[in-house]
Formats: structure tokens, C-alpha cells, sequence
């Protein structure tokens, strides 16, 4: 982004930085204001609301929807947890935390305005050694580590048996969203904080009714949250979860209850916007979920936030605050992506199910960042919206797969690599056809964090009984990874990283592979479009330095044995395998034994990878730190080759 000018302003601060002036209010500005003070709580959301758009338009990405809805929410449990109020006086010193974690720009900025994070450190928000993209206990304030949906009730009553145990009298609040409500284990925790009637426990549900595409109801509706909570023994309430009073009131009577309080917070995904509000009731893909806005719509956001925070601190807005608001969405296409691979990957899938009737399309709440919604809109009749519950879905998988069905699951590679790890493998033990597809898989996209880089999804699926593994870079790699997982009998698991784009044209297709350059000096072998993109930077490096090196991809592992890739690697005397995944050693192993076996082969093999958990940052960050960039690969192979 450039350098930054801090620059003080009458009444908040500015950040200088191409490509357009962003602002901001420091801490001290917000203490000037007397918005805690004076307990004005709705100024103090806003004057939040204004920092957390920042952060995420200077990051380049986060979550501005939800981070807006639970803006009241968020500052206001902020605030009574660290000035004793008299009617709230038992959540002084409480302990708050949000289970959704994608609503972290908010709980920053309310962290920020109580002086917990320093004004530069929101401006490192998803950056390497700064704020990460989801919480975690390395930030001041932060209590426990959020992103993977569904554990925020568990954890917090771990820390009402805690409290319990050390004779400390706290209250615990966690905040859930309304679509997070669709894990299982939300609903496993519940009996038994009646059981042991934890009084200390306080739920609140930002209940905006959107989840990641679209409306909750269109996605899977919960039905009456209120008889299933009052089923299991808990107190319910509902309230305006955007109006500060109707807050208080609900947590008041919280208070006298014996037995723990859920809260569903009625709210406005984007509240505070009133473009960010809007989506039709037929809306079919909400625009601000996840993403950074464009500089108009951070312009025409920030006036609009800013002409009500000058009114209710009772100054009169110019002319050119009073700039009206205009927006134009689009709600039943998705934001566009240039040359993406998660596109390629959609069309790939709809032009194999024209061929093949038996196939069954499954996602969990994330058809955009999968693709399947084209397939939906093909075969509709085929494809299964599950919602946030994984789990489900893959059992459910299971069983259409014994059924002469071909499913086909769909996820964030983090999320169905672990959450359904138990079901995978009981489906592993039925030798049934299941297509497992993750996404969003290795160290990219950098920014989510570690709740959301999936480095360990090879070794649990390779785990798995009969477990195919494939990985592919390009469009030609899809279509063999897509048609061989649904001819050859037995599970599959296609690992798809969601990042990078693929220019140039191959050079030559093997049975189980892709030469992208041929070269005598060295062989770098890499799989999929993120690590390609930086290995084929590296060979351009290199020629540079005079030093040809060929490049392949592998996107079939399985095949390895007797391949004419095989013979192909084992021409060079050096080997360099680059792996994007823990332990990074699975692809080197693979082709160690395979390279070994031939007669008379003298290489050198090495490989490059992960030793550690990823580091959260923008891409470039991370590939730099892990020495999986362009740069870091033409060194490496360098300083092997003049050995």
C-alpha cells in the first residue's frame, strides 16, 4: 500500500496511502469525543464502525457485514466489562469473546477505542506479526481463539467451570451468529449448561439473518430457536440487537435468572450502511459478507457514518458531509473474479455432470467460494445446500454414495478435513465412491489466518482407508482429477488452492502431470495454482541467471509408480519438490521411493515447505516467511544447484 502519513485531523486522523486517503479516529480522539464517558454508546459503535471499515479497506479483505451488525453488540459488552454500570454491575470484569471470529475488525476496533490495541496496530490487520484475520490469544484482549464456527458455547462454559473451581464469580458472554447456529455442537453444548445450571453463562445470537451467499432461511432455517433453547432448560430473550437499550434490558434480566440466558439479538447484516442493509428478499448472494469495498463505496460508507456521529455529538454536518448515498447492487450474481481456478473448477464440474447423471452436488454454505451455485443453477435437482454442518453433510454423503449415487462435498479444505474427519473415515470403511473437494487449501489466501489455512488436510484425508489424493493447477488437471475420482471405485479428496491465476500455456501434458518448462539444470516439482504461479516466477529468475530448470506440476500422486512422469523426473540429477502442506513431506515421499526404485538413479532430492503452523498476513507475507516465494525458490535452487 505505500507508505503511511499520519496526519491529525479536527476530529479524526487520516492515513495517506495509494490509492486514496483513509481515516481514521485514534484513541485519544475517541476519549476527546466523551463517547465512553459519557456513556453515548451508539456514537461509540459508529466511531467503531468507522475504524473497522478502515482497517479492512486498508487490509484488502475482511468481513464487513457482520463486524457492522454486531457493532452494538460487540462495543457495548466492551464497555460494561471495563466501567462498572450500576444496573449491569455483574458484568464488570466479565468475559466476552465472539465464537464467529469473522466479526474481528469490530471487537478490534472496540479493543482499540478502550486502549487495549494502539493506534498503528489497526492498521496492521491482516499483516505478518499484526492483528490476524480471525482472534487469537496472541492480541491483548483476546481470550481465546475464534474462527472455526461452532465452539464459542463449549468454550465458554470451560471458563465458567474454571472460574467455578478458583471460587470466582464472573459472568461469561459469547457471541454466536444466527448461521453458526447450524453446527452440531452448538446444540451438543447445551443440556448440560442447564444441567449444571451455569447461571453465569450469557449467549448472544447476532441474529442478522444472512450467513455467508444469502438468507439463513434460503440456506437452512433453523425453525423456532425459541422452543429448542426453552426446551433444554435455558432462559430466552430476544431483543433489537442494534438498539443499545433494548441490550441492556435483555442482559438485566439475565441477571436474576438460575440457570443460563440466551439472547437473540435481532440485527442488520451492514447495519450502519444503509446500502450494506439492503438485500432483497430473493437475494441470492449478499455482497458484503467477506471482502474489502471499493473506494467509492468506502467513501459514500464513511460519510454516512460519520454525518451521524457529528449530529449526535452535536455538530451540524456541511454540505459535503451531507453527500447522498448511492449504491447499486447486483443480489443474484456473485462479485466477479478475474481468471479465477475456483471458476475454472465450476465449469469443469457442470461439464462433467452433463455426461454423467449419477453425480450428487454438495456444499456447506460457501457456493460462491466453491462454485457450485452454477451447478445448482444446471441441476438443481442434484445439488444439496447443507448449510454450516459438515458433518451432516458428509454422513449424508455416505449414504447417497451406497445408494449409486456419486456425492460430491464441498468445503473450505479446513473445515471438512477436520470437522467431518470421524465421518470421513467412516465412510472410507464402506469402499463407497465419495468426491471430497476442499478449498481454500495451503498457506493462501494469508489473511483468514490460521483457523482458516488448511496445511493439515493431506495427512487427515491420506489417513483415510483407499484415500486418493489429487491437486490440481489448471484446467486440463481439474477435469483428470474430477473424472478419475468418480470412475475408479473408492474414496477421493481434491485439494483446490483457491489463490493465483495460471498465464502461460504448458509446454507438454504428461498421464499424471504438467510440464510448465524444460530445462537440464534441475526439476522443480510443485501441485496447484497458488504454488505453480510462484515456481514459475522462480524458473524466470533462473534463466536469468542462467540456469534452465524444468517445472512440473503433479496432480496425481496416486499414479506415480510406472508413469511416464516418472521417467521424466528421474532425468534430472536434482530434485526440488515444493509442498504446501504439514508435515511437508508427503508429495517428497511419494516421489523419493518411486525415483529410488530405478535402477541406477544418482539425484539429489530436496524439498521446500512448511515446518511450522502458517503465519497470518497478506499473501506475499506468508509466502515470504515459509520461503515459498518466487524469490525464495530461485535462492534455494540456486545455492543447490552450485553445490
Amino acid at each position: 500500500m505505500g507508505r503511511l502519513e499520519f496526519q491529525k485531523g479536527l476530529l479524526f486522523d487520516e492515513l495517506t496511502s495509494a490509492p486514496y486517503t483513509l481515516k481514521f479516529w485514534s484513541h485519544d480522539r475517541i476519549q476527546e469525543a466523551c463517547v465512553i464517558a459519557d456513556k453515548n454508546y451508539h456514537t461509540l459503535a459508529d466511531i467503531c464502525r468507522l475504524n473497522a471499515l478502515t482497517m479492512i479497506t486498508f487490509a484488502g479483505s475482511g468481513h464487513i457485514g457482520t463486524s457492522f451488525s454486531a457493532a452494538e453488540i460487540i462495543t457495548f459488552m466492551k464497555a460494561i466489562s471495563c466501567h462498572e454500570d450500576t444496573k449491569l454491575k455483574e458484568f464488570f470484569n466479565c468475559q466476552f469473546f465472539s465464537s464467529k471470529g469473522h466479526d474481528a475488525p469490530m471487537l478490534y476496533a472496540a479493543l482499540h477505542a478502550f486502549g487495549e490495541i494502539a493506534d498503528e496496530e489497526i492498521f496492521k490487520f491482516r499483516r505478518a506479526k499484526g492483528l490476524e484475520g480471525h482472534p487469537t490469544i496472541k492480541t491483548s484482549g483476546v481470550i481465546t481463539n475464534t474462527g472455526s464456527l461452532g465452539m464459542g458455547i463449549s468454550k465458554a462454559k470451560g471458563f465458567v467451570y474454571a472460574n467455578r473451581l478458583s471460587k470466582i464469580s464472573r459472568k461469561v458472554v459469547v457471541l454466536l451468529g444466527d448461521g453458526e447456529l447450524q453446527e452440531g455442537q452448538i446444540w451438543e453444548a447445551m443440556p448440560g449448561a442447564a444441567r449444571d445450571a451455569l447461571h453465569e453463562l450469557v449467549v448472544i445470537v447476532d441474529s442478522n439473518k444472512i450467513q455467508s451467499d444469502t438468507w439463513l432461511s434460503h440456506t437452512l432455517d433453523l425453525g423456532n430457536v425459541k422452543e429448542r433453547v426453552e426446551s433444554v432448560g435455558w432462559q430466552f430473550l430476544e431483543c433489537q440487537g442494534n438498539s443499545i437499550d433494548e441490550l441492556g434490558s435483555a442482559l438485566e434480566k439475565s441477571i436474576s435468572a438460575k440457570k443460563p440466558t440466551w439472547i437473540q439479538a435481532n440485527t442488520l447484516k451492514g447495519a450502519g450502511v444503509s446500502f450494506m442493509e439492503k438485500f432483497d428478499p430473493n437475494g441470492k448472494f449478499y455482497k458484503y459478507h467477506s471482502g474489502a469495498p471499493t473506494e467509492h463505496e468506502y467513501e459514500i460508507a464513511y460519510k454516512e457514518i460519520l454525518q451521524r456521529v457529528l449530529l449526535n455529538l452535536g455538530d451540524t454536518p456541511t454540505s459535503k458531509e451531507k453527500m447522498e448515498v448511492e449504491a447499486v447492487t447486483y443480489n443474484d450474481l456473485p462479485k466477479h473474479r478475474t481468471n479465477s481456478i475456483v471458476d475454472v473448477y465450476a465449469s469443469c464440474l457442470v461439464e462433467l455432470s452433463t455426461k454423467r447423471s449419477n453425480l450428487f452436488v454438495m456444499d456447506a454454505d460457501l457456493s460462491y467460494d466453491t462454485g457450485t451455485y452454477k451447478f445448482a443453477r444446471t441441476h438443481p435437482e442434484r445439488y444439496l445446500q447443507c448449510g454450516i454442518a459438515e458433518q451432516d453433510m458428509v454422513s449424508m454423503a455416505g449414504t447417497l454414495a451406497l445408494s449409486s449415487w456419486v456425492p460430491i462435498v464441498h468445503s473450505f479444505a479446513t473445515f471438512l478435513s477436520m470437522r467431518a474427519c470421524e465421518q470421513i473415515f467412516n465412510n472410507a470403511t464402506e469402499d463407497s465412491t465419495i468426491v471430497y473437494v476442499g478449498f481454500l487449501a495451503g498457506v493462501l489466501p494469508g489473511m483468514p489466518g490460521v483457523s482458516h489455512q488448511a496445511v493439515t488436510d493431506t495427512i487427515h484425508m491420506a489417513s483415510n482407508p483407499n484415500m486418493r489424493l489429487f491437486e490440481p493447477s489448471n484446467k486440463r488437471e481439474i477435469e483428470l482429477s474430477l473424472l478419475r475420482a468418480v470412475e475408479e471405485f473408492g474414496p477421493s479428496y481434491i485439494r483446490m488452492q483457491s489463490i493465483g491465476v495460471v498465464q502461460s500455456e504448458p509446454q507438454e501434458d504428461l498421464d499424471i502431470g504438467t510440464i510448465w518448462n524444460l530445462g537440464e539444470a534441475a526439476i522443480i516439482i510443485c501441485s496447484g495454482v497458488s504454488i505453480l504461479e510462484q515456481a514459475q516466477k522462480a524458473v524466470t529468475l533462473l534463466k536469468s541467471a542462467e540456469l534452465n530448470v524444468s517445472l512440473l506440476t503433479v496432480f496425481d500422486i496416486n499414479k506415480l509408480q510406472n508413469s511416464e512422469a516418472l521417467s521424466f523426473i528421474s532425468k534430472h540429477s536434482l530434485i526440488v519438490i515444493i509442498e504446501n502442506s504439514l508435515p511437508g513431506n508427503l508429495l517428497k515421499a511419494k516421489i523419493t521411493d518411486a525415483v529410488l526404485n530405478k535402477s541406477e538413479n544418482q539425484s539429489e532430492i530436496y524439498s521446500l515447505g512448511l515446518n511450522s503452523l502458517p503465519i497470518c498476513g497478506q499473501n506475499e507475507e506468508v509466502l515470504e516467511f515459509h520461503g515459498l516465494s518466487a524469490y525464495k525458490i530461485y535462492q534455494y535452487i540456486l545455492a543447490k544447484a552450485k553445490m
